[in-house]
């Protein structure tokens, strides 16, 4: 099964399994580099990697809306 990891900009990764998407650290409504916006976003979990804003800005708001489990350390939730 082949994986792919397509990145969107800054620290956001799209990493789809085949099984199933992981989005990583979703900085992207507010990102210049971004090629993506928060509303195109579907995936089947977050992982956050650490608190700062500019890895965890649309979290909530994809999160919500797709309704996926975010993993994260304890410091973040």
């Amino acid at each position: 099964m082949a994986v792919t990891i397509t990145w969107t900009g800054h620290a956001t990764f799209l990493v789809d399994t085949g099984a199933g998407v992981l989005l990583v650290d979703p900085f992207l409504d507010e990102c210049p580099t971004s090629a993506l916006k928060a509303f195109e976003i579907d995936c089947d979990a977050i992982l956050l990697t650490h608190g700062h804003f500019d890895h965890t800005a649309d979290v909530v708001a994809i999160a919500k809306r797709v309704k996926c489990p975010v993993f994260c350390a304890f410091e973040i939730a």
